[in-house]
């Protein structure tokens, strides 16, 4: 079986599991691998509180599904026989995509510090069923340092302590299953999707009660801050992928888009939330030594990276109303 090469050109742009979702679907011959995790633009922030806001219209997987054709399926593995079990189901499946708590995991930079949900691939198992060969295409720069494409190799019997179980404490599994054709993007439809979600009453108001949360909220300051810092990661990396599509269309379906929208929207939205994620990171190790939270994470949230969405949302629902 042709191992799984890790390194993924726009892994940069997208979280742990998508990042090797989008390995995943290159190495099965997608030819468009980072549209299903870059098309879609929303914001919303919902109760209860403390919840990460809402970046998608319909679950990522869903929309994978749809525009290459393959779908992830689980598949539980029992905890007795997990090395064998693995084998057979890499041999039958191909490479599966596993989950479990970087804080196990050795060969990225989490490990022994953080405890946070993180996905790799297993593409091999050992002819003694004792290794995992492992793939992992995440792209990071942490305070415990850089994490990198790589491949390793993991001892089967550490999988269950690192991955996390399925029904009855068994190794859950997914593997890809083929669906049908893919279908082409329809880039006119996400964008009017895009453009009236962005447009109306409910992001007006997200931004503000986002920021707000975090500095005004109830409970634990640093533990509702790390999960502010956590989610402007999270925004900051889907704006980016959002301009990286955004500029596809400017090349390749240029009347889409309003003129230069695609350079406004890197300029002022991916440029303030690299600005909040950059101002929030400082901010927590303040929060950790106990001390006060700079207001400037949530001035940029509010006053900059808001507005700056809402008015290209703006621009984009009056080009596309008097498009033909």
């Amino acid at each position: 079986m042709r191992p799984v090469e890790p390194v993924c050109e726009h892994g940069q742009f997208l979280d742990c599991v998508a990042v090797n979702l989008s390995v995943l679907l290159r190495h099965l011959g997608v030819e468009d691998s980072s549209s299903p995790f870059a098309c879609q633009w929303r914001f919303t922030f919902p109760p209860p509180a403390g919840e990460l806001p809402v970046l998608e219209h319909r679950p990522v997987l869903s929309v994978m599904a749809e525009q290459s054709g393959y779908r992830l399926a689980d598949r539980d593995i029992p905890r007795d026989r997990v090395g064998p079990g693995l084998a057979e189901l890499v041999a039958g499946a191909g490479p599966v995509l596993l989950i479990g708590d970087a804080f196990s995991m050795p060969w990225v930079p989490y490990h022994g510090h953080v405890h946070m949900a993180h996905s790799f691939i297993v593409d091999g198992v050992s002819a003694d069923a004792r290794w995992a060969e492992v793939a992992d295409g995440y792209t990071n720069r942490t305070e415990w340092g850089d994490a990198a494409p790589c491949r390793t190799r993991v001892a089967v019997a550490d999988l269950a302590g690192i991955c996390s179980p399925g029904e009855g404490g068994a190794l859950r599994a997914g593997i890809f299953e083929r669906v049908g054709p893919p279908e082409p993007v329809d880039a006119g439809a996400w964008l009017r999707c895009n453009a009236a979600a962005m447009s109306g009453p409910d992001a007006a108001t997200s931004f503000t009660t986002f920021a707000d949360q975090a500095r005004l909220g109830d409970g634990d300051l640093p533990a509702r801050f790390e999960q502010f810092v956590l989610a402007c990661w999270l925004v900051a990396r889907a704006r980016a992928s959002h301009a990286r599509w955004l500029a596809s269309l400017a090349r390749d379906e240029a009347t889409l888009l309003p003129p230069e929208f695609a350079a406004a929207f890197e300029e002022s939205v991916v440029g303030a939330w690299s600005k909040v994620m950059e101002f929030s990171y400082i901010a927590s190790r303040r929060v950790r030594q106990g001390r006060a939270i700079p207001p400037a994470p949530f001035d940029i949230v509010a006053r900059q990276a808001g507005p700056a969405e809402l008015e290209l949302a703006g621009r984009l629902l009056e080009w596309l109303r008097d498009e033909p």
